[in-house]
């Protein structure tokens, strides 16, 4: 607890530094300061040494032991000094102290006071090493001591001043710091910073006012967002319930997250996207536009046209579907989709739709294909049919048809054509096979004849004209007899232009027709 307030730890972290730079300094400078004294005191006890040895070579020249003597006494006078022993060629001349027994003195060796090359005796010193030792090691120790002192003035000044303009300061602004309460962005207010100033801590508190005053505008915007946000939820929220347009938010892992009521009235209960998918007779084009938005490859939005049964009854729907990119719905669920489905009823335009497709494609008085609805499927034909099973176009125009307009009337002639636009189906009904009132009273067959309707064509030929034949019933006028002319072409090639069949087909019913009416020819292609 004590080391995790930053101004304890910071005069901590000074205190153990300036004491351990201390400790070391005091360390270093006693093993110098040791060092330092004792080169100096072999170099005095050196010196000394140095100014006796010309009386000492004169002491051993005339062999004055009085003198010698006098020499060793003043050196050992010295504290530096323990014994001093003047020697000459065979004996000692004078001893002074006690001489050593573990110990080598410093020998001076004496030359001939008037031959310096001639060596005459010796002058030997033992220093006074216990003395000395003692006397370097208080010195050095005095040295190291005021060293670790004045460090640890230093370490205590430092520790003041960084108190004083650091720590003490950033105690002061944790401590305001800590009376700002978050939880209250509106009532936030501003660090007090007392003097001010200039330095890079001034700086740090003017950038956290900065940041408070901040975050106080941002909360008081974010609140009148907020406001503003419930709002449109709640008016969102309303429209979503009565719109009557289905939707629905699907996860493709979590299921159907969310729907309105209209959704619900459409296609009941739904609880996954697969569910939603088999719902439809268009399972598969469903599947294809899911598995596309699921892909992430640029598709984001598709939608169709699709059809489903109620109570035996088709129903049609337009969807359209759409990824949903809000980032709080998606990360729901790492990897998930969601899918807005919107659903719109089109059931009753998609019938206007087929009734007027129908009108345009089918005349109105037989039922069967016109000219524009029949060329499609003539093509279609053309295209699935093969040499096993080849394509057979059948130009059919009535007869004596004209009359029946003239003496009964356009209603007795629309009953015949209604009875004919009958007839000319069920005969062709057990083949692949399209039929058109191409115009007045011409009819097209357009069929794929297997082998067997190939074989007796002629006869198949002859069996619709005999139908076609059979008189009609009209009431107020009685029976209305018509007859048939059929021109036949047999498709041989593997491809042809619908165009070329229609002229041929046309020129061979009329040449027949001229020929004798009521008859039929076949020709191939």
């Amino acid at each position: 607890m004590f080391l995790k307030r930053l101004h304890l730890r910071v005069a901590s972290i000074i205190a153990l530094i300036g004491t351990v730079i201390a400790v070391a300094g005091g360390a270093i400078v006693y093993q110098q300061s040791e060092e330092t004294l004792l080169t100096s005191t072999d170099r005095l006890i050196q010196q000394l040494a140095d100014s006796t040895r010309k009386p000492a070579a004169i002491s051993v020249y005339v062999e004055d032991d009085i003198l010698a003597k006098e020499i060793t006494e003043g050196l050992i006078k010295n504290d530096l000094i323990r014994s001093a022993v003047v020697t000459g060629n065979t004996e000692d001349l004078a001893v002074s102290g006690t001489i050593p027994s573990d110990e080598t003195g410093i020998e001076i060796q004496l030359a001939h006071p008037f031959i310096e090359e001639q060596i005459i005796g010796k002058l030997t010193i033992y220093p006074a090493r216990s003395f000395i030792l003692e006397n370097v090691s208080n010195l050095s120790m005095q040295s190291s001591l005021s060293m670790l002192l004045v460090a640890l003035a230093i370490t205590v000044a430092v520790a003041v001043v960084t108190n004083e303009m650091l720590s003490r300061p950033l105690l002061k602004m944790s401590r305001e710091f800590e009376s700002v309460d978050p939880s209250d962005p509106e009532n936030l207010q501003n660090i007090k910073q007392g003097s001010r100033r200039e330095d890079e801590l001034g700086n740090l508190i003017k950038r956290m006012n900065d940041m408070i005053s901040a975050t106080r505008h941002f909360y008081q915007e974010e609140k009148l967002l907020r406001k503003e946000t419930e709002k449109l939820e709640r008016q969102f929220r309303l429209l979503f319930e009565r719109a009557t347009i289905g939707i629905a938010l699907i996860s493709l892992k979590r299921g159907v997250l969310q729907v309105n009521t209209a959704f619900i009235g459409m296609l009941g209960k739904i609880d996954s996207m697969q569910d939603f998918c088999k719902t439809f007779n268009e399972e598969h084009t469903v599947n294809e536009i899911v598995t596309a938005i699921r892909s992430q490859n640029g598709t984001s939005h598709d939608s169709a046209d699709l059809s489903y049964y109620v109570d035996g009854k088709i129903r049609w729907v337009h969807c359209l579907f759409a990824v949903v990119s809000e980032q709080r719905l998606n990360r729901a669920s790492e990897g998930d989709v969601l899918i807005e489905v919107v659903v719109n009823d089109i059931t009753e335009r998609m019938k206007r739709e087929e009734q007027v497709r129908f009108a345009a494609e089918h005349d109105p008085l037989t039922g069967l294909h016109n000219r524009r609805g029949g060329e499609a499927f003539l093509r279609n034909l053309i295209t699935a049919s093969s040499i096993d099973k080849p394509f057979v176009l059948m130009m059919i125009d009535l007869d004596r048809f004209k009359p029946i307009n003239d003496e009964f009337g356009h209603e007795a002639g629309d009953k015949v054509l209604e009875a004919v636009g009958r007839r000319i189906p069920k005969f062709f009904s057990d083949y692949t096979c399209v039929c058109s009132r191409w115009g007045g009273d011409e009819f097209v067959v357009g069929l794929i004849a297997p082998r067997s309707f190939i074989s007796d064509i002629d006869i198949q030929c002859k069996l619709l004209i005999d139908m076609i034949s059979v008189p009609v019933p009209v009431e107020g006028v009685g029976k209305c007899a018509v007859s048939a002319t059929v021109g036949a072409i047999l498709l041989r090639k593997e491809s042809a232009d619908l165009n070329t069949l229609l002229v041929k087909a046309d020129e061979l019913m009329y040449a027949v027709k001229r020929r004798n009416r009521g008859e039929h020819q076949v020709d191939t292609y």
